[in-house]
């Protein structure tokens, strides 16, 4: 069977429901529950029989147990369990879940046939039994709370939780080897470590627990039992001398694995199944997920289920639902590793854990000769207090860890043999050389990893990522990230928040989402290397440092720096600020009101491109022959030095070409041109009526102003200008206010002298022809001759 288990234990049972009134005995019944819920109910009288409604999902399997509650006095001794269709006829019953080990309570394990509504019946098996019961609907795949009532609640079979009434509990170990006082004292340290217990040890006969080694076998439960309360006054353990001969006396040796569980026993927890003494896997276990990895009290290694990720290994604490289970009956600590704590290199630890940290993490010599070296080992942390680091910087390989309670990870070269308690809280985590995949909880995560090809997920809360060296991929997750990718060529996400990543060297991918507002406002330093950094919803800032970089603000009012290299970079939708900086760049300003800027380069690589797109943009040269084309918009276009290409686009735009010998197209609109200084070119387009009406200033230089439709007005400047028109087209009526006779020249094509009628006016010389005219201001008519055309 292929091994699916996801990387997270589920907790939590759905919710308690609680009976209201008596459950109708039959399908009228209104009693309802839901998968993961567990039903509270009541046999009030002789003969009562409750009905619950509840939805399956065909081919899915589910897991039904019902058990007394409240006390031998109070609750149900000896239940009955049945399952019915929507018809209300029976597919299944059960008496007893496990009478050959006196546990009279009921359990069903059903697939259902078909999705919909089915009844699952609560009875007594004497039909006089009266009292209080608790039905639990699990999937096959149990949650902690629902691994803990198996351990704690109705695995004994009474009806009532078993444990001593109090927490320091005295122990009296004198019947044990040197070698088995030793396992028994760490195995009583890993259990007050978890919990609110504390042991002292005595040589009295009356201790609340009795550790002996004089029979064979390994065995122990609470002896002196109140059926009605659940108290226990005294309990045994029993490990035989050949068993610690046969398996060890080292922490992680079997031993002490078998020590950790009879103490279990002896406290209150029975097994993780209906089972006792051997256990085989596929026809044993009630759940699917029923393994050490989830409690010690399992009779199934992690590799010996075929349905949890897991290493065959030997736990060295209690294990998730042990450590829940032990709350359950003892009470919920205040505080577990209070401060700062530092697990795995440089732990601060205390007790054998912290000797077996320096012995694995920090390559401290076992002198004491208290680790089983060579057995693989797996622990649950739990950690309820401070700011704390799990640290495994030291070791090889690939690390796979998640940080959230519930988690599971695999560390040191095997397979899902750390898992995190409920209620403990990792704040960092500290990688080392190998590759770590590193999955954060809904705190603000500190995450830092070395060398390898690292996965980072920061989930929620404001979460530092560091990559380090390698390929990595960081993802930041919800609110406010800050992400360093390190060297290599990384991949980064932001996700949700207003996030900052440091790109680094390498060719990297920045990420981000479609969340818009100040929570979508992310920043970015692409650092070196050819980066592509893209943009979603939010007014994102992006620095792409060096290497040819895309950058792509996409929604929002963005800041997009190319700096040095080849650009590539689009602004998106929204107002946007865009620096080019040195290097070839090209530019896609997009919809808004945008802002381009260039700097003083020169030379073949300071030649930028800009769209402009739709908006009023607002585009600045600097060095460089660049080439812009402001799109639709009331645009303003900058040339600055170089021999630049401007293009107004639509509407009324206002284009000057700065220093160089520049070429200007107004395109549609009434536009306003300053072609500045050298020889400059101007096109204009056969646009007419006020939106075709130009005014081109030509500045120094010998500029050509080539005038098409639309009432222009012209100015040539300094230098020996050329105006153009076309006289098939219709040009309208222009107006030169600085024509130079015997300078500059008038250039016409499909026309001849003898077409043109030149006339005097108030204002100057009027040249006209069938589809247009030009009025050179302050020239007298009797100037002009063929000398000052050219023909065409």
């Amino acid at each position: 069977m292929a091994k699916t288990s996801p990387d997270q234990i589920s907790l939590v049972l759905n919710q308690t429901v609680n009976e209201s009134g008596d459950a109708a005995a039959g399908i009228q019944t209104t009693a309802t529950m839901s998968v993961g819920d567990e039903f509270r109910g009541t046999l009030g009288s002789s003969g009562d029989a409750d009905w619950v409604r509840i939805s399956l999902t065909a081919g899915e399997k589910y897991v039904f147990t019902v058990w007394g509650t409240g006390g031998s006095a109070a609750g149900v001794d000896d239940t009955t369990l049945t399952l019915y269709d929507a018809n209300g006829s029976q597919i299944l019953f059960n008496d007893d879940s496990d009478a050959s080990n006196g546990v009279r309570f009921s359990q069903i394990s059903y697939t259902a046939a078909t999705s919909g509504t089915y009844y699952l019946k609560v009875d007594n098996y004497s039909d006089t039994d009266t009292g209080n019961y608790i039905l639990e609907a699990a999937t096959d795949v149990f949650t902690v709370d629902q691994v803990v009532n198996q351990l704690a609640e109705y695995g004994w079979g009474f009806s009532t939780p078993v444990a001593f009434d109090h927490t320091n509990i005295t122990v009296n170990l004198t019947g044990l080897t040197a070698e088995g006082r030793q396992l028994a004292l760490w195995a009583l340290e890993a259990w007050e470590a978890v919990s609110t217990l504390r042991f002292t040890t005595t040589t009295s006969s009356s201790a609340d627990m009795i550790f002996d080694d004089n029979q064979p076998g390994a065995f122990a439960g609470p002896g002196q039992i109140n059926t009605n309360t659940g108290t226990n006054t005294q309990s045994t353990v029993n490990v035989s001398t050949s068993w610690i001969n046969a398996y060890g006396s080292e922490i992680g040796s079997y031993s002490f694995l078998t020590y950790m569980h009879e103490i279990g026993h002896a406290l209150g927890l029975m097994h993780a199944g209906p089972y006792d003494g051997s256990a085989t896997y596929g026809s044993d276990n009630t759940y699917l997920n029923d393994s050490l990895q989830m409690t010690i009290m399992s009779y199934f290694n992690a590799n010996t289920n075929t349905f949890v990720n897991g290493s065959e290994y030997n736990p060295i604490t209690p294990m998730i639902a042990d450590i829940a289970g032990i709350w359950q009956l003892y009470g919920t600590p205040a505080d577990i590793n209070a401060g700062n704590t530092v697990w795995g290199h440089n732990s601060n630890v205390g007790g054998y854990l912290g000797g077996v940290s320096a012995i694995l993490f920090d390559g401290g010599a076992d002198r004491n000769q208290i680790l089983d070296e060579n057995a693989p080992i797996g622990l649950t942390i739990v950690d309820t207090g401070g700011f704390d680091t799990l640290d495994l910087s030291t070791a090889s390989g690939t690390q796979t860890v998640n940080m959230a309670a519930g988690g599971i990870s695999d560390i040191g070269g095997l397979t899902g043999n750390l898992v995190i308690a409920q209620g403990t809280v990792l704040e960092k985590y500290v990688g080392g050389a190998g590759q770590d995949n590193v999955t954060g909880n809904d705190v603000g995560n500190v995450i830092k990893t070395g060398g390898g090809d690292d996965k980072l997920f920061g989930q929620s809360g404001n979460d530092t990522l560091d990559g380090g060296a390698g390929n990595d991929t960081l993802s930041g997750g919800a609110d406010w990230d800050q992400l360093t990718g390190g060297d290599g060529n990384d991949r980064v996400w932001g996700g949700d928040g207003r996030d900052k990543a440091w790109l680094g060297s390498g060719n990297d991918f920045f990420f981000d989402n479609a969340q818009a507002g100040s929570n979508g406002a992310d920043t970015v330093y692409g650092g070196g290397g050819h980066d592509k950094i893209n943009g979603g919803g939010g007014n994102d800032v992006f620095y792409g440092g060096a290497g040819n970089d895309t950058l792509s603000g996409g929604d929002g009012d963005d800041v997009l720096s190319g700096g040095t290299d080849w650009d590539q970079l689009t602004g998106g939708n929204g107002n946007d600020r865009i620096w080019a900086g040195n290097g070839r760049d090209k530019v896609w300003m997009g919809d808004g009101d945008d802002i381009f800027y260039d700097n003083d380069q020169t030379g073949t690589n300071a030649v930028d491109t800009v769209y402009g797109g739709a908006g009023k943009d607002r585009i600045n040269g600097g060095g460089g022959d660049d080439a812009f084309y402001g799109g639709s918009g009331n645009d303003t276009l900058f040339g600055g030095e170089g021999n630049d290409i401007l293009s107004g686009g639509t509407d009324w735009d206002q284009l000057s070409g700065g220093n160089g010998n520049d070429r200007v197209w107004a395109g549609n609109g009434s536009d306003k041109v300053w072609l500045g200084g050298g020889n400059d070119t101007f096109f204009d387009n056969t646009q007419t009526g006020s939106n075709g009406k130009d005014t081109v200033y030509g500045g120094l230089g010998d500029d050509t102003i080539n005038l098409g439709g639309g009432d222009d007005w012209a100015s040539g400047g300094a230098g020996a200008d050329t105006f153009v028109w076309n006289a098939d087209q219709n040009t309208g009526a222009d107006l030169i206010s600085d024509f130079e006779d015997g300078t500059d020249v008038l250039k016409m094509a499909n026309i001849t002298f003898a077409e043109l009628s030149i006339s005097q006016t108030a204002n100057g010389a009027e040249v006209s022809w069938d589809n247009g005219s030009i009025l050179l201001e302050g020239v007298a008519s009797s100037a002009i001759t063929a000398d000052d055309f050219v023909f065409v």
